[in-house]
Order: structure tokens, then C-alpha cells, then sequence
């Protein structure tokens, strides 16, 4: 029966997702694949034996340790389930025009949640990041929702859509702008409207990239500064720097 179940839902594939893989164009054969062919996405799992900042994820080439950026970053620790490239890439960018997310990426948060989680304690609650009103209206939901609910369903965390707020637009992040720049640039960007759900909580923020972490640092600085115990960061992707 569940295979019947598969194949009739593998066959409605092409109602949410384009038949051909994004990355190299070969026939996406699974609905749980998303956008993405199952051999884009085994390329795009992270390589064996990666090293990783610490504290904000960041792949290194040196052995793990700091990265000597995130010392002050207001959330405790971020981890990506890949690099923005590839199956994850195109899997972000489809996110933005269609809120839904494929189940393999839900099981990919659920995985790096659980690992999280194995060294610091449950989390209370998962948070996605928001968008600025007027950019959500525009666009017409918020694509950090959809990875969070679907987490949320398989981990049986809370989903809290209410607390965080984004009150302060801000421009689009320019190439070359540096960490300190972006980081100056959403100072103030994000409030929490219901402290109660906040405080001496342990909260998951979720997003669908980390580029220098400046959204996450801003984010995370209001939820503690209302009150939140711990804030740890996870996303889909990680743009990479070479360290």
C-alpha cells in the first residue's frame, strides 16, 4: 500500500516542482526531492570529514575551532545542512516563489537539529526568521515559515510565529558589504512582541541562508534581549568562505 502511496505521489510531482532537476537537468523521480535530482543532492551533502567554526558553522580548512568572526554573535550556535550550492541553492531560491518545502530538506533540519540538540539540550520552541511586513506582503508569505513548520512536524517542537517581528525594512545586502556593515545595518530591525513566549526559553531560529550572520546576530540579540535563555541558529544553506 505505501508503495502505491509513493508512486501516485511521485506522479503528481510536477504540480509543486519542475520535472527536471535545477542543477544539471536530469528527471527528478521523487517527490521528496524537491528541485533537485538525488545525485545533485548527494553532491551536495558536505564533504567528509569537514571542519566547522564552532560556534557559527562556518566551513573551515584549518582544524575546527573559532572563526574568529562570530565571538560576539548573539545567538550560542549556528549550524547550515549544506552549502549555498548546488541542490541547496537551487532548493533556496525555488523557496522564495513557492512556500513549500520538499520533505527531504524537513529531515535534513531534523537531522542537524538532532545533533544540536545531542550537545546542548532540547530546544522549547523554533522560531523562523521574519520578513519586514511590507516585503511579505509583496511577496506573499515568509520562506523561512515553511522549512520551520515542517521541522516543527517532524520534531514535535513548538512553532511560534508571533513573538519575533521584523519592524525595520532594510535594503537588500550589497556584494562586498563586509559582516560589520551588514550587522550596522540591521541594528534595531527586529523586535519581540510577546515576551511571555520568549522568556527563559530555548529558541530555534530558523532561516533559509547564513551569509555573514548578521540577520541571525540581530535576530538572536532582540530574543535574548527579551528574555531568552539560549537562541541557536539553523538553516538550509551557508554561503562558503574558505578559511
Amino acid at each position: 500500500m505505501h508503495a502505491v502511496i509513493r508512486t501516485a505521489r511521485d506522479g503528481l510531482l510536477s504540480l509543486l516542482y519542475p520535472a527536471d532537476c535545477r542543477v544539471c537537468g536530469a528527471n527528478v523521480d521523487s517527490w521528496d526531492d524537491g528541485v533537485a535530482c538525488a545525485r545533485c543532492w548527494e553532491r551536495s551533502e558536505w564533504p567528509r570529514g569537514a571542519q566547522f567554526c564552532e560556534k557559527c558553522g562556518l566551513p573551515m580548512t584549518r582544524a575546527a575551532g573559532r572563526c574568529g568572526d562570530c565571538d560576539d554573535a548573539a545567538f550560542e550556535r549556528a549550524r547550515a545542512c549544506g552549502a549555498y550550492r548546488g541542490a541547496w541553492r537551487e532548493s533556496v531560491l525555488f523557496l522564495k516563489s513557492h512556500p513549500f518545502a520538499a520533505p527531504r530538506i524537513g529531515r535534513s533540519l531534523r537531522d542537524a537539529v538532532a545533533e544540536m540538540e545531542r550537545d546542548r539540550g532540547r530546544f522549547d520552541s523554533i522560531v523562523p526568521a521574519p520578513l519586514h511586513p511590507e516585503r511579505e506582503a509583496e511577496r506573499g508569505f515568509n520562506q523561512a515559515e515553511a522549512p520551520a513548520r515542517a521541522l516543527a512536524q517532524l520534531s514535535g517542537r513548538r512553532l511560534d510565529l508571533l513573538s519575533l517581528q521584523r519592524v525595520r525594512a532594510t535594503t537588500p545586502h550589497r556584494a562586498g558589504m563586509d559582516a560589520r556593515q551588514r550587522e550596522r545595518s540591521l541594528r534595531g530591525a527586529f523586535i519581540v512582541r510577546a515576551p511571555r513566549l520568549v522568556a527563559g526559553r530555548r529558541i530555534l531560529l530558523v532561516d533559509d541562508v547564513m551569509t555573514t550572520s548578521a540577520t541571525a546576530h540581530a535576530a538572536a540579540l532582540a530574543l535574548r534581549e527579551a528574555g531568552a535563555e539560549r537562541v541557536d541558529v539553523v538553516t538550509l544553506a551557508r554561503v562558503v568562505f574558505a578559511r
